[in-house]
């Protein structure tokens, strides 16, 4: 749908907003504008997902790692899982990532000049849940990075 009202050139884009996969296509939207108007975001657009798809993706250590964590994962209906159902409503995935892993984080920043981005006059509105209350946070335009 947005290459669609990209390619169709009649709109011009005066403000961006988005919330969780939204998020990441406002901001490499904007990027894209900002590079080079609607035909670079339309190619920033796609290669971002393209890259994104690509099986995650992750280099050679994390992988071996994750592939250890998600072999150990009990099946469904075990008390293990059971367990760890229960236990995944008051932890967060920040507080049982011990490594860091964000593969996301990563390929965000690989195509987005967050600096340069920050610096653009045009409007980006990013919102997220706060997990904790469940309320809607906005960040602030010269706050947006890949970590928020």
């Amino acid at each position: 749908m947005l290459d669609h009202l990209l390619e169709d050139g009649r709109l011009t884009v005066e403000g961006i907003s988005g919330t969780s996969a939204g998020a990441v296509n406002a901001v490499v939207l904007a990027d894209g504008l900002r590079r080079g108007g609607a035909t670079e975001a339309r190619k920033k657009l796609a290669e971002f997902w393209r890259a994104a798809s690509l099986g995650g993706d992750l280099p050679a250590l994390q992988r071996a790692v994750t592939d250890r964590l998600f072999s150990m994962v009990p099946g469904v209906g075990s008390p293990t899982f059971n367990w760890l159902s229960a236990w995944s409503q008051y932890l967060s995935p920040y507080d049982v990532n011990p490594l860091n892993i964000n593969p996301l984080k990563d390929l965000i920043e690989r195509f987005v000049d967050f600096d340069a981005l920050r610096a653009d006059p045009r409007p980006i509105f990013i919102a997220a849940t706060i997990v904790q209350t469940g309320r809607l946070h906005i960040f602030a335009h010269d706050k947006i990075s890949a970590e928020r």
